[in-house]
């Protein structure tokens, strides 16, 4: 059973323990919480922790790449710059085509996101951008 009542103040400490599932936000010191390379150890294990990020964490590209990768569902809490950048959202339809839900837009209307996600999970068709819903391909691939 793991125990998160230890308090992180070093560094290397995380990055030694966040890979075996050890390291939640809560357990780190407040000069950690906006150390980029300390938040992308802890999203890698713990991606739905995101939501409760500083702002500036939320900012950094990095950290919600790392957090969608994990957890896909984090793109419902990203940056809105973020939900049309194609890299994070293609991340997050690997888990779950349904999370192009969350996508921005731009990203509903782009042929190989919106394939990527109906391939994943034809039900995503319904977050599809009404041009791309008579898309020959991307009819053939919801059925």
């Amino acid at each position: 059973m793991l125990n998160f009542t230890q308090k992180y103040t070093n560094k290397e400490d995380v990055l030694n323990d966040a890979p075996q599932r050890k390291v939640r936000l809560e357990c780190l010191s407040s000069d950690l919480l906006e150390d980029v390379d300390v938040i992308v150890a802890v999203m890698k294990e713990w991606g739905y922790q995101y939501s409760e990020l500083s702002q500036k964490m939320k900012d950094n590209k990095l950290v919600a790449l790392t957090a969608v990768t994990r957890w896909g569902q984090a793109l419902k809490q990203v940056n809105e710059k973020f939900k049309n950048d194609k890299e994070l959202v293609m991340a997050s339809l690997k888990s779950n085509g349904m999370n192009l839900e969350y996508a921005g837009e731009q990203m509903k209307d782009t042929e190989d996101v919106v394939l990527c996600a109906v391939k994943k999970n034809p039900a995503s068709y319904r977050f599809v951008s009404e041009r791309l819903k008579k898309n020959d391909e991307v009819i053939r691939t919801k059925i």
